[in-house]
């Protein structure tokens, strides 16, 4: 299965999905991530915007989460910082 997390426009993870992975192959049997948005892209609407990530953190350094923030430059999700509140 592959995981895809959408994002919204501050690049925080805002919802999650898994789809099949035969959806990713491409006809020479290659995974493509771009496959997957573009099928997510259909279901959810052409506007909403998609990143892979995996349970084994071999993508973008973990498994994404709701209210992570995708980091496009270094290309990773983190955490983000609390406020810290006196």
């Amino acid at each position: 299965m592959a995981h895809f997390v959408q994002l919204d426009a501050n690049n925080v993870v805002i919802n999650g999905t898994v789809l099949v992975n035969s959806i990713l192959f491409d006809e020479t049997g290659t995974e493509r991530e771009a496959l997957g948005i573009a099928f997510l892209q259909q279901t959810f609407g052409a506007d909403t915007r998609w990143v892979q990530t995996s349970y084994s953190g071999r993508i973008r350094g973990r498994y994404a989460g709701i209210g992570m923030v995708y980091d496009p430059v270094a290309d990773v999700f983190t955490v983000p910082e609390q406020e810290v509140t006196t």
